[in-house]
């Protein structure tokens, strides 16, 4: 290989040990929309269950705790679908019921059926790892982009004030010290230039955690069993 094929292939040689490739990208965009996905379906859960809990003695309520249940076990397999599309890891699938005759009938096939409590417990156990993965994500890539670009947007913010108490401009403070001057800002800079140096591999840490947690509570395909 000559001087000038080394130099062309050095980029790509580059990017993969640092772990930026397609799978980064597919890594920031679960860890980000994590918590947000978990939060808006549990509270959605939460809001039928405790429902039909109260309504518990009339068929009301059961009508309540079975929407819940099938609505835990849809978000599950939704799970899963995103798990396999952004992670490109297997994931299981959470089979229904047999439905039985009639609206009643349906309902107590829902209730008596494992994969909706299953998928439910699985709701409230993913809550605090959706919550460390979406902060280990925007922590390096939302960080890193914050402060790699702080040169360009410190002069156009407020005034801090730092541990003199003086107001000084700029839009942030260290340990009391104000991020006030252009070498500030520049180191700033250099923080957000290694935040995202490391932010691959961060992220692909706590999603793989994830999806580790999420195989283990919902189950594997049949291959991985």
């Amino acid at each position: 290989m000559d001087a000038h094929d080394t130099l062309l292939h050095r980029p790509e040689g580059l990017a993969s040990r640092l772990r930026y490739d397609r799978s980064a990208f597919g890594d920031a965009v679960y860890g980000i929309t994590d918590i947000f996905i978990v939060t808006f379906g549990l509270a959605f859960v939460l809001a039928l269950f405790a429902t039909g809990l109260i309504l518990a003695v009339t068929v009301v309520g059961l009508v309540f705790l079975g929407l819940a249940l099938a609505g835990a076990r849809r978000l599950a397999n939704w799970e899963g679908a995103r798990t396999r599309a952004l992670l490109r890891r297997p994931a299981g699938v959470l089979e229904g019921p047999e439905r039985r005759p009639g609206l009643m009938g349906s309902i107590r096939s829902e209730i008596g059926h494992r994969s909706g409590w299953r998928a439910f417990g699985w709701l409230l156990v993913k809550l605090p790892m959706a919550m460390l993965t979406s902060a280990v994500t925007l922590l390096f890539w939302g960080g890193g982009v914050a402060e790699l670009t702080y040169p360009l947007w410190f002069p156009l913010t407020g005034s801090v004030v730092g541990a003199d108490g003086e107001a000084r401009p700029g839009g942030q403070v260290w340990g009391g010290l104000a991020l006030d001057s252009w070498p500030s800002a520049f180191a700033a800079a250099l923080v957000g230039v290694l935040l995202l140096l490391a932010a691959p591999r961060a992220t692909r840490a706590v999603v793989a955690l994830n999806a580790r947690l999420t195989g283990a509570l919902l189950g594997h395909p049949p291959a991985e069993r």
